[in-house]
């Protein structure tokens, strides 16, 4: 068997492309030219499945255990095993610290995470009596307010989003264009501008900027999507190619609605869309291809805009009605015939309109929140209750402060290395932030963060007032630790929302950033629009219209 250099930096690129990464792939492309591989003349392209370089890597480790299984030896077959067995005779010369791949037993020494799941699941087993003896009490720690600059600076915007894996943003601004920054240690590298047409006012063809309010990066970071205040989608290629333009239809006086929603699919097969009027659609991920519209007469529209995902081919609508519809997409029917979607289930809702929906992927828990009466709920299918009602005042529950102003914010608390999933986080526009175990109901911490003093530790020469602001804007960083808030004045804190260090304490929730704002000279009718984390959780941009925006390092807290 022999494999050309061509060859398999081809099946490196193919990976690439699969796994998401398109920038590193364009820059193999670059550097090798792997595509002079494909070609008419090449039959085996067609050949090539999803996947092929894992395949081959694996039938290789195989390949190296053949010997051994025929002798009757016995070995786990794994890349590490495959790699030392190769190279045999010279690790016994070699020191432990000097492998590059360090035995399972050492990886557990030295507090590494990746174990196989057969020996976690063995040592939970024969741990859990001691867990359950050596409970972990709360950390108790001090802390100091720290005030932040901002890195870069760039120009006003309306929206914000991160590539999933790579320190690229894209934003929208208000003079017909949307940009992608690449930065590098903070710092713009690279600056790519996507240009739409004007807006034509009909009474006089006068052009009229066309505000991009919609930004939305595809799951794998293959493509972004922005939109206009004419409702055209464009997608783009991360290095600012054009893809595709989709005009969404026009109501009967002829005027395309903006876009309200926008949502994929987990692994980007499909992408959701609400306009302010209320009407659905469903496209496929790759290329943008309608699948279904829904309209009024099927219980959407007029004031639905709420829905979101709950698996790669089933999402939750809320209705006209109040209540959440399950639908399940069928791409293989016609388009637009009833086969396309279908409504599998269906729960009651709230009483009045449904502004908040999100689902949990480890718990499979559904959470919806009204702002006309501040109801919370939590929608589990393996309950025989309806639902599990949180922001309910009770008489043993004097120490909450529970919301009575529109909820700003909905957030499930699932970092990475969460195995429940059961910690819900809403913000209000009055400024409480609550922690909800959405299991038992249970106010794991309730903080009005304009009202407890005690979560502001800053210097002695650096009184700030945060009193009596309205919150905007709220986002959760990915590692679920931390929560960033923007007000009405402009103001941005990052909080400490890692609930293991309040359980069984009364302290309130603790303030580790602030960025001050201050109004530029030429600034007018300024206001927050959106916050956005970095895919690493290290850059947090702050989009603002009618000033410049502004990008956050963040460091974490030590």
């Amino acid at each position: 068997m022999s494999l050309t250099s061509l060859e398999l930096n081809y099946l490196i690129w193919r990976y690439l492309q699969e796994s998401g990464f398109e920038l590193a792939a364009y820059a193999l492309q670059q550097s090798s030219q792997c595509l002079e591989y494909e070609h008419d003349k090449n039959k085996l392209i067609d050949a090539i499945e999803p996947g092929c370089l894992v395949n081959l890597v694996q039938k290789g480790i195989l390949y190296t255990f053949v010997e051994d299984a025929a002798e009757g030896k016995n070995e786990r077959i794994s890349l590490v095993n495959a790699i030392l067995k190769e190279n045999e005779s010279r690790v016994d010369s070699l020191e432990k610290d000097s492998l590059r791949f360090t035995l399972k037993k050492d990886t557990v020494e030295n507090g590494s995470n990746d174990v196989d799941m057969d020996e976690l699941a063995v040592s939970n087993g024969k741990g859990e009596e001691e867990s359950e003896e050596k409970e972990e009490e709360p950390e108790i720690i001090e802390f100091s307010t720290k005030l932040l600059e901002p890195s870069t600076r760039f120009t006003s915007s309306l929206a914000a989003e991160y590539h999933p894996t790579s320190p690229v943003l894209a934003y929208g601004c208000d003079d017909s264009t949307a940009k992608i920054l690449a930065f590098e240690n903070g710092a713009i590298a690279e600056t790519v501008t996507l240009n739409y047409p004007p807006l034509i006012n009909g009474s006089d063809d006068t052009p009229l900027p066309n505000e991009i309010t919609t930004i939305s990066w595809a799951p794998l970071g293959t493509m972004v999507l922005t939109a206009g205040v004419n409702g055209e989608i464009r997608a783009w290629t991360p290095d600012g190619k054009l893809k595709n333009i989709v005009n969404t239809p026009v109501d009967s006086t002829k005027v395309a609605a903006p876009l309200h929603t926008v949502s994929w699919s987990p692994r980007g097969q499909f992408v959701l869309t609400i306009d302010t009027t209320g009407i659905v659609r469903i496209w496929e991920g790759d290329n943008l291809t309608p699948i279904q519209e829904l309209r009024s007469h099927e219980n959407v529209g007029s004031g639905c805009l709420e829905a979101c995902w709950v698996s790669e081919n089933k999402f939750a609508l809320a209705t006209s009605k109040n209540a959440i519809k399950i639908n399940t997409v069928n791409p293989q029917a016609p388009f637009g015939s009833a086969e396309s979607v279908v409504t599998v289930g269906l729960v009651a809702g709230h009483n009045n309109a449904i502004t908040n929906l999100t689902f949990s992927p480890v718990s499979k828990l559904l959470a919806s929140s009204s702002d006309v009466d501040y109801a919370i709920k939590v929608w589990n299918s393996l309950s025989s209750r309806d639902a599990l009602e949180l922001n309910v005042a009770s008489e043993n529950d004097a120490d909450i402060s529970y919301h009575t102003s529109p909820i700003i914010g909905l957030h499930w608390l699932t970092g990475p290395n969460d195995v429940q999933g059961n910690e819900l986080l809403s913000v209000s526009m009055d400024g409480v932030v609550n922690v909800w175990d959405a299991f038992t109901g249970e106010a794991i911490k309730s903080t009005n963060i304009f009202k407890s003093p005690e979560s502001y530790h800053f210097g002695e020469h650096n009184a700030i007032d945060t009193s009596n602001p309205l919150i905007f804007a709220s986002a959760v960083s990915h590692d679920a630790r931390f929560l960033a808030i923007g007000d009405d004045t402009g103001n941005v804190t990052v909080w400490d929302i890692a609930t293991k260090r309040y359980r069984g304490t009364t302290t309130s929730l603790r303030c580790l950033g602030f960025f001050e704002f201050k109004e530029q000279d030429n600034a007018k009718d300024v206001g927050i629009c959106d916050l956005a984390w970095d895919s690493k959780d290290e850059l947090l941009t702050v989009c603002y219209k009618g000033s410049e925006s502004i990008v956050l390092k963040w460091n974490g807290y030590e």
